[in-house]
């Protein structure tokens, strides 16, 4: 019998089928290996500034090569990330992070095989407003 079909399948783990005469199979690769994570790319968050004492906010990361496993380090701290694309990434800051002004570093990790950390974003929190009042005084 001669060769009737080929099926080829190719996904993260691979499978080659190749099927002779009456659909017997008589080969059967199966290849299983992990593709690499790539490094991550943080271009950008949003907000870039957010006042001391907000309660909870989300800030979304903007870049590219960001995969379902992605985390964030928010001032050293590791965030789960919710995974919206390979661009764009979301994380809930709790107003306990929010509490002290100051320039916060951002970085996202992809994990290994491959992956990596991103540059590092920042985001700042602003002190509480203050203004000043004056008396007046009358002549």
């Amino acid at each position: 019998m001669g060769m009737k079909r080929f099926g080829a399948c190719i996904t993260a783990a691979t499978a080659v089928f190749v099927i002779f005469g009456d659909a017997h199979i008589s080969r059967l690769a199966a290849f299983y290996g992990r593709i690499a994570n790539p490094q991550p790319v943080l271009t950008s968050v949003s907000p870039k500034t957010i006042s001391a004492g907000t309660s909870n906010q989300v800030v979304t990361l903007n870049g590219h090569n960001f995969v379902s496993a992605s985390t964030v380090m928010f001032n050293g701290v590791q965030h789960a990330a919710a995974y919206l694309n390979s661009s764009r990434l979301t994380i809930q800051l709790r107003q306990n992070e929010l509490y002290e002004p100051g320039t916060i570093a951002i970085v996202v990790v992809n994990p290994p095989p491959g992956g990596g950390n991103s540059s590092t974003a920042h985001l700042v929190i602003e002190g509480p407003n203050r203004s000043l009042s004056r008396g007046r005084s009358e002549p």
